[in-house]
């Protein structure tokens, strides 16, 4: 009997939604409606008595959380499909009183879960459906008491709507948001609007997933950007300046903040993944929007602090989250803000295009010449300023690099702002010592820093963090590159000079060159790679070196096979040794030899001059003092100079003479 009796309930509820939808309230004459209405009465369907009886608030107020929600679903069709029970078209504001008193009530009472989203829903398409805002607001006309609705929101905010998962209710929060009231002074509801987002910042916390704090907090995000860029109400007799609630707008930053780092500080498990992927996404997307608004717009609520929020605020976070002592933690704020760096950088397009933009300034009979940078960005002073920092922080540690995630992150800096900007620094003090031109800057960071940074990671192990460094390179080349291509040699050479001398890896300086000769080059049309600047003395000498060590180890690998097959007089094909003849194939000094070559598939240009090419023919060619038997030559695969000769005259045929070929 009773689950009978739950079903005829439900069942009256549904089809009067149903009946809602079909025959919605119409003041167009010679529909399909108005068919049989002889009278010519255009308003045919009346819903007030709906409402005026007892049934929905008997029904509202049911102890069944189905009953509610079938309700609440019935009253969100009449607000859509039902204007006059809204609208005070007549004197008689009883009906719109019953409603709105059902609102607060509802929004005071419910705490079931499963009726959250169809609650803040009914609330959305009630506020939505009045025709006259002020009536919205009015009590006296039916309308909702805005301090009584502000309070209830925020205590529901504060619960995290009792559990239910934000991705069903969190949507209609900035549309609710946007339907508050507006006044002149920006000073009575500026509270309003910062209670609920406050309510929803410490509702957060109440969620056991990190999948629902990121939903939450992405919705946070979406009204506090709104706040910040909506016009503010200015009376025309005043200005800009003015006028508007300054802590109010610092109030409403500074939770835009608090999402922001949380999501760059928090170690999100996998499973939310795919909400703190969106949660940054949301995040780029309206940095991008407050950095346009704090540049030309005027009127807007950021546009009264965006000194702070831009000189101190962001910067604050960012070092924040970089800086942090726990280095588990600071290695996923590092990536964090890696990616949040990157992708401002593709929705920011760049706008320097060359550096007749840049201003010169002339002090103590010297010219100094300030770099703008690469985009017309509030992010550019905090990303240089993160950028010394981290730099600063791994100079006082003399023994240690920087790792994976940091050398990303500082990568991330360059690309952003460009490495003249990231370079350009201004002394504090007028009277200081003068501050080095970008170019001399970026030279000392290459040979101090970078060249020790890479010192310490020259073994295999450290392959990515080898590659990282040589990315950072590459943007200091090509700012070099920019001012002189003398200095871009020179710091080039002296640096490839001292890696050498430290014996480092050959597959990490391969690795390095790829890098670097994969790059495009500003000086080069349709950004095509440029090898000029790898192209030097000091490499040229070492491709000789490597060269003259690959055939010296292939004399006396054929000089220890010949002993051992005196000694156990059986073939060469048969030995156990013939995997360690396979294995030199992929050896350190192949994978070099074959880079230079060109044959690397990352980058298929010679690095080396033609006067290489011949002299490692010279030395290939050469025969060992002792004779070879047919057995061993047949085994010249271990032969890695004489390889990449083969490969380079069948893969480049052109780069060699005929007479050498056949040589």
């Amino acid at each position: 009997m009773q689950e009978r009796y739950e079903r005829t309930i439900m069942g009256a509820l549904a089809g009067m939604q149903r009946l809602v939808h079909q025959y919605p309230e119409t003041t167009t004459p010679n529909t399909k409606q108005d068919v049989d209405n002889k009278d010519g009465d255009n308003e045919v369907c009346n819903y007030d008595k709906i409402v005026d009886n007892t049934m929905v608030f008997k029904c509202i107020h049911n102890n069944r959380f189905v009953f509610r929600h079938e309700t609440y679903k019935l009253v969100t069709a009449l607000c859509q499909y039902a204007p006059s029970l809204i609208q005070n078209t007549t004197q008689d504001t009883v009906v719109q009183q019953k409603v709105s008193s059902m609102m607060s009530t509802c929004l005071s009472s419910e705490k079931h879960p499963s009726n959250m989203s169809a609650l803040l829903e009914m609330l959305l398409l009630y506020m939505s459906s009045f025709s006259k805002q002020d009536d919205k607001w009015n009590v006296e006309k039916g309308g909702l008491d805005e301090g009584l609705m502000t309070k209830l929101l925020g205590k529901l905010m504060r619960k995290g709507c009792y559990g239910d998962s934000p991705s069903r209710w969190a949507p209609n929060m900035l549309p609710i948001l946007a339907s508050l009231p507006m006044t002149t002074t920006a000073t009575t509801n500026s509270s309003s609007y910062h209670l609920i987002l406050k309510c929803m910042w410490e509702g957060h916390t109440v969620f056991s997933t990190s999948t629902d704090t990121a939903l939450l907090l992405e919705a946070l995000v979406e009204c506090a950007t709104y706040l910040l860029l909506r016009r503010r109400t200015i009376p025309t007799t005043t200005t800009f300046e003015e006028v508007g609630d300054e802590e109010g707008a610092k109030a409403t930053a500074q939770l835009f903040l608090n999402a922001l780092s949380y999501h760059l500080t928090t170690v999100a498990p996998p499973s939310a993944m795919v909400a703190n992927e969106t949660l940054a996404m949301t995040l780029c997307q309206d940095l991008v929007k407050l950095d346009q608004a704090a540049l030309d717009r005027t009127g807007c609520t950021l546009y009264t602090v965006r000194e702070w929020f831009w000189g101190e605020a962001v910067g604050a976070v960012l070092n924040q989250a970089v800086l942090q002592e726990d280095r588990v933690k600071a290695k996923e704020s590092k990536r964090m803000v890696s990616n949040l760096v990157l992708a401002l950088a593709k929705k920011i397009p760049e706008t320097m295009g060359t550096t007749e933009e840049d201003t010169t300034t002339t002090t103590n009979n010297a010219t100094i010449i300030t770099r703008r940078p690469m985009r017309k960005s509030h992010v550019n002073p905090l990303a240089r300023s993160l950028f010394q920092e981290v730099l600063k922080e791994y100079q006082n540690m003399g023994n240690k690099s920087p790792d994976l995630e940091t050398s990303r992150c500082l990568e991330a800096l360059l690309a952003f702002s460009g490495t003249p900007y990231i370079f350009d620094m201004k002394n504090d003090e007028d009277d200081g010592p003068q501050r080095p031109a970008p170019q001399t800057a970026i030279e000392r960071f290459c040979a101090n820093d970078l060249l020790r940074f890479m010192m310490l990671r020259s073994s295999p192990k450290h392959k990515e963090v080898f590659k990282a460094y040589f990315r950072i390179l590459s943007h200091c080349m090509h700012a070099l590159e920019e001012e002189s291509v003398e200095h871009q040699t020179l710091v080039w050479e002296s640096l490839l000079r001292e890696l050498i001398r430290a014996n480092c890896d050959l597959s990490l300086l391969a690795t390095g060159l790829v890098v670097l000769s994969s790059q495009p080059s500003k000086s080069v049309k349709e950004n095509e790679p440029s090898t000029d600047m790898l192209q030097c003395d000091v490499l040229d000498s070492f491709a000789i070196q490597v060269g003259s060590d690959a055939i010296a180890a292939f004399h006396n690998y054929i000089d220890s096979q010949r002993d051992t097959l005196r000694k156990e007089e059986k073939d060469l094909s048969d030995s156990d040794d013939n995997g360690d003849i396979k294995g030199h194939e992929a050896s350190d000094r192949f994978t070099f030899l074959s880079t230079l070559a060109g044959l690397s598939p990352s980058s298929a240009t010679l690095l080396v001059g033609s006067h290489v090419v011949k002299d490692w023919i010279k030395q290939a060619c050469q025969s060992s003092d002792k004779e070879i038997d047919c057995h061993q030559i047949q085994q010249t695969d271990c032969n890695e100079l004489l390889m990449v000769l083969v490969s380079l005259a069948l893969s480049y045929p052109s780069t060699l003479d005929q007479d050498e070929i056949e040589q």
